[in-house]
């Protein structure tokens, strides 16, 4: 049973305009890991459930990033981003039940604030060209970030039926607790003694 979660994501490519100049960003070699801190199952219908998955020591590493301008070029390497630093980071997850009770990921859902968040500068900046330099670079990589929540998001979601993966178990083992303490006692009318 996983009390981790870990996984690596997709490399990112995205386009920014600085002073009027378009940049091409390369997200690339992006890891993350985090502790599982609990599983609570919020609504629990006959058919599908909710499931609340609450993350701590939340890390995203993205080890390195290009950019690439006209005539100006920078390299840096890693960037470590800190989520869920002033709170919890919350997933839902929505499942289905099937009649052999096994789950099956129906949707999945990040909450993700920007005050939840820590990005830090990369470890090494190399950096090219006219008005390119360590720091501007490195301050307008972590700025870009912070203010592009959005894109964190969409990237951090797709990872979600992979962290569902990882604690399939956690999560089932939670819906099944929930069944037996919620559901009805049944009688069968044919076993009722007749007088």
């Amino acid at each position: 049973m996983a009390n981790t979660v870990s996984g690596s994501v997709a490399d990112i490519n995205h386009t920014t305009h600085v002073m009027g100049r378009a940049f091409r960003v390369q997200f690339k070699e992006i890891k993350y890991g985090g502790k599982l801190k609990s599983v609570e199952v919020l609504d629990d219908a006959s058919v599908q459930t909710i499931v609340q998955v609450r993350l701590s020591d939340v890390k995203l590493m993205i080890n390195r990033t290009n950019v690439q301008g006209a005539r100006q070029h920078a390299s840096c390497g890693p960037i470590e981003m800190k989520l869920g630093t002033l709170r919890d980071l919350v997933v839902e997850f929505e499942v289905k039940r099937n009649k052999d009770a096994e789950l099956t990921l129906v949707d999945s859902k990040l909450k993700l604030d920007s005050d939840n968040l820590q990005i830090g500068a990369p470890r090494w900046v190399q950096a090219q060209g006219i008005g390119m330099n360590n720091s501007n670079v490195a301050n307008g990589l972590r700025s870009g970030l912070n203010s592009n929540l959005p894109l964190l998001k969409r990237l951090l979601s797709a990872e979600l039926p992979k962290v569902f993966r990882q604690i399939e178990d956690q999560i089932a083992g939670k819906v099944s607790a929930t069944e037996k303490v919620s559901a009805p006692e049944v009688v069968n009318v044919a076993e009722l003694p007749t007088h």
